[in-house]
């Protein structure tokens, strides 16, 4: 299990990191970080991954609207791949803990030595991200 958030920057993919909970209200462009964690530990290139994602966000997440987005990034900040979607099949008012998984996200077979895996709650239809979680990956 591994999991991640916003901030890491060149972490080994098992690291574990949490969301910090705000008690004043944010500024607009705030953008909170979910909690990841990845079954397996260290994943393999050309297999699939289960992601568990979870937190609580500023924004209403709609059924059918919201979406998670995972996306496998190169060095160079190029996709590998194509992202992985799923949309949310419970809706979550703003300020409660929400839980989507994703059971069955494909590892691109090339994936290099280096490589940054985002996660992204979104609403894509409408252009907004509700939260982002970012961790650099090495294989």
């Amino acid at each position: 299990m591994a999991s991640f958030n916003f901030r890491p920057r060149f972490l080994n993919i098992r690291m574990q990191f949490h969301i910090n909970f705000i008690k004043e209200p944010p500024p607009l462009n705030l953008v909170l970080s979910p909690n990841v964690i990845i079954t397996p530990n260290s994943l393999v290139p050309g297999q699939s991954a289960k992601f568990n994602v979870s937190g609580t966000l500023f924004n209403d997440l709609f059924e059918g609207i919201a979406d998670l987005r995972i996306q496998f990034i190169d060095s160079s900040q190029w996709p590998i791949g194509n992202p992985y979607y799923q949309y949310f099949n419970e809706s979550f008012p703003a300020g409660t803990s929400f839980s989507i998984v994703a059971p069955k996200v494909d590892v691109p077979s090339n994936l290099p030595s280096k490589y940054v895996i985002e996660v992204v709650i979104e609403a894509q239809i409408l252009a907004d991200i509700y939260g982002c979680s970012l961790a650099d990956g090495r294989k």
